[in-house]
C-alpha cells in the first residue's frame, strides 16, 4: 500500500531558523548547525523532517575531504530498501535530481547517498547553489514526500557551503 507523507516542517538541531540567500554561508549558520568531529577532519550536520503523524525522518550530511555523504533514516518501513527505490530532490526552479544509493539493499530503513559519486554530481552542485524545496522517496511499498519550508531550504544550502570552510 502506498502512503503519502507530508512533512509539517524541517527543523535542524534546536529548531527552525530564517536566513537570507547569500553567496557565502553566514558564520552563524556554520557554528549553529555544523559540528566537527575526529580532530576536525569530519564535519556533520543533522536535519529532521516530520511526517503527518510526527514520525521523524532523520537526515545527516557528512563531509570529509571532498566526500559528501547524505544519510537518510526513514520511519520504520517494514521492508528492505533496494537500489530500484528512488530518492528525488527538487530545488527552486523545479529542477529534480534522483540520487544513486551507495549500498545495494538495506532492511533497517537507512539509505546512504555519496553525493561526490559521479552519478550524483549534478545533485551535489544543486545542493551547493540552490534551495531544496522537496524530498521524495518512492518505492513499491511506500511514498514519502517532504515539503521543505523556504527558510529551511536556505539553511540547508548554507550548511553545504559551511562544509568546506
Amino acid at each position: 500500500m502506498k502512503e503519502l507523507v507530508w512533512s509539517l516542517g524541517l527543523f535542524m538541531a534546536l529548531g527552525n531558523a530564517s536566513a537570507q540567500v547569500t553567496s557565502y554561508p553566514s558564520q552563524n549558520v556554520c557554528t549553529q548547525y555544523v559540528r566537527t568531529v575526529a580532530s576536525g577532519y569530519i564535519k556533520l550536520a543533522d536535519f529532521e523532517i516530520f511526517d503527518q503523524n510526527q514520525n521523524p525522518i532523520y537526515l545527516t550530511l557528512r563531509y570529509n575531504k571532498n566526500e559528501y555523504i547524505w544519510y537518510v533514516q526513514l520511519p520504520t518501513v517494514g521492508y528492505c530498501i533496494s537500489p530500484k527505490d528512488r530518492a528525488v530532490f527538487t530545488f527552486e526552479g523545479g529542477q529534480q535530481y534522483a540520487a544513486k544509493m551507495l549500498e545495494n539493499v538495506n532492511c533497517k530503513g537507512s539509505v546512504t547517498y555519496d553525493l561526490a559519486d559521479r552519478d550524483n554530481q549534478a545533485l551535489l552542485r544543486a545542493f551547493l547553489t540552490k534551495k531544496l524545496t522537496l524530498f521524495r522517496f518512492t518505492s513499491d511499498y511506500k511514498n514519502l514526500v517532504s515539503i521543505i519550508p523556504p527558510s529551511t531550504g536556505t539553511i540547508i544550502s548554507e550548511v553545504f557551503g559551511c562544509m568546506k570552510l
